[in-house]
């Protein structure tokens, strides 16, 4: 019987190492056309502590109320499970929330430009002129499991950081007229 059971392990142990093999040989080639998120999780991970992405706001709010402001947005830090963000208004900084610390969980998006379990859409390739500089980024619509909804401009060599972002209306609040777009206006690492 132990023969028996050793035989059957030992069948189970060589089956799985040939899949293993067989996986291992398998290429997939990605084609050059195929549109997909520039970063992962992994490389957000790796953001400097100390970066500030600074933003031009213009728009109108949730209310229609015409908007001109700045945003600001520090990466603090973060471990495997979570980012630590502030971000505030100019106009609202003497606001004693606007010094608090968020702490995050990771998305593959941005922890700059937080949306609650998003769900992300690549819309296409684009080189975008920004205060900040000339950059390729890739466009990609946004939606919350809240209501939000963003369109982003997804700097291809910089995870985390987005060269514009537009606000649109809250699905969930009838009559919101947010029509919000930051424009990154300088961005530092400290």
């Amino acid at each position: 019987m132990a023969d028996a059971l050793k035989k059957a392990d030992d069948a189970e142990k060589a089956r799985k190492e040939a899949d293993a093999k067989k996986k291992a040989e398998v290429k997939v080639e990605k084609k050059a056309d195929v549109l997909a998120l520039p970063w992962k999780i992994d490389a957000l991970k790796e953001m400097a502590m100390g970066t500030v992405a600074t933003y031009a706001v213009s728009g109108t709010d949730a209310k229609g109320k015409e908007v001109t402001d700045q945003f600001i947005a520090t990466f603090k830090g973060g471990d495997d499970k979570s980012a630590r963000v502030n971000e505030y208004r100019v106009s609202k900084k003497d606001d004693p929330v606007s010094g608090q610390t968020k702490t995050l969980d990771w998305s593959q998006l941005s922890p700059l430009f937080s949306v609650e379990r998003a769900e992300s859409k690549v819309l296409r390739k684009e080189s975008v002129q920004v205060a900040a500089g000339s950059f390729e980024t890739t466009v990609v619509e946004i939606t919350g499991f809240f209501g939000a909804h963003q369109t982003v401009w997804m700097i291809d060599d910089k995870p985390g950081i987005y060269a514009k972002v537009e606000s649109h209306p809250n699905a969930n609040e009838e009559g919101d007229q947010t029509a919000m777009v930051y424009e990154l206006e300088k961005l530092e690492t400290k």
